[in-house]
């Protein structure tokens, strides 16, 4: 009997229940904005995290400013969500610039 980490609950439940993609994918959208919201608080309000399709998070930047920061800081946060042991692993960032 293996044991999986309590915050991974939503997602080995989805995946147990032969939910759709959409349904994991969703999720990750969400556990992905929980992280930017406690590790960025000052963007939380300039970024929003739109889907995510194939190992790619897409990430939609309200201004310049927000975009340029989002671009420094990509592997960085990539690196979070590694750490934070998504199921599925986040690849890449794509940033929509409004």
């Amino acid at each position: 009997m293996t044991f999986e980490p309590i915050g991974n609950f939503m997602f080995v439940a989805a995946k147990q229940h032969n939910l759709d993609k959409q349904a994991v994918a969703g999720l990750t959208c969400q556990k992905s904005r929980e992280i930017l919201r406690r590790e960025f608080p000052d963007f939380v309000e300039f970024w929003d995290v739109k889907k995510f399709v194939k190992g790619e998070l897409t990430i939609k930047s309200l201004n310049s400013t927000a975009s340029s920061v989002l671009l420094m800081q990509k592997e960085y946060i990539i690196d979070l969500f590694d750490k934070e042991d998504f199921p599925l692993k986040i690849r890449e960032i794509s940033i929509i610039r409004n």
